[in-house]
């Protein structure tokens, strides 16, 4: 995945560290 500068870096690493944490919680 291209990055074209730190703003989507960060906005990948979030969605990443989002999706991440949502799949770790387990949704009751």
């Amino acid at each position: 995945i291209p990055l074209r500068g730190p703003v989507e870096s960060l906005n990948v690493s979030v969605a990443a560290g989002l999706l991440l944490f949502a799949a770790a919680r387990p949704r009751t």
